[in-house]
């Protein structure tokens, strides 16, 4: 698994397998982004150059996720197995997942940076207790 950052991405990605990324986002309460890829990718290398390039969603997502690359670009089989969990068949595809590997939001092909930050707010507010939002279950008043 890639785990730098690639040219002009401000994501910082994790240093590790899947696994091991499963075990810190359970240990830190927080969910995955998983950004599906290959090298060869002209979508993918747009997503770091113009999506994940941005300071709001690097900041965003290097903040409250547990950012992980998957590179299948020369087709590891560690890689290949988490892909097919989740059903992934093109790239780039970006998941937005709980630390129990339930996908919350789906991405695929190149999403601008509004489109990743929906994705990443929906992603917290559904993985998110009331305690830590701060807000009550009660019904909103129109």
């Amino acid at each position: 698994m890639q785990t730098r950052s690639p040219e002009g991405s401000l994501l910082r990605f994790f240093d590790g397998d899947f696994d091991a990324a499963l075990v810190e986002a359970r240990a830190s309460n927080r969910p995955l982004l998983l950004d599906c890829m290959t090298q060869t990718c002209i979508a993918c290398d747009q997503l770091d150059k113009y999506t994940f390039s941005e300071p709001e969603v690097a900041e965003l997502l290097n903040d409250m996720f547990i950012n992980v690359k998957l590179d299948a670009t020369d087709n590891p089989l560690d890689v290949l197995v988490v892909l097919e969990s989740f059903g992934v068949r093109s790239f780039p595809t970006l998941l937005f997942i709980d630390s129990n590997q339930h996908v919350h939001q789906r991405l695929q092909g190149f999403n601008g940076p509004s489109d990743v930050i929906e994705a990443a707010q929906a992603t917290l507010e559904a993985t998110s207790s009331p305690s830590v939002t701060g807000r009550d279950q009660g019904p909103d008043l129109v």
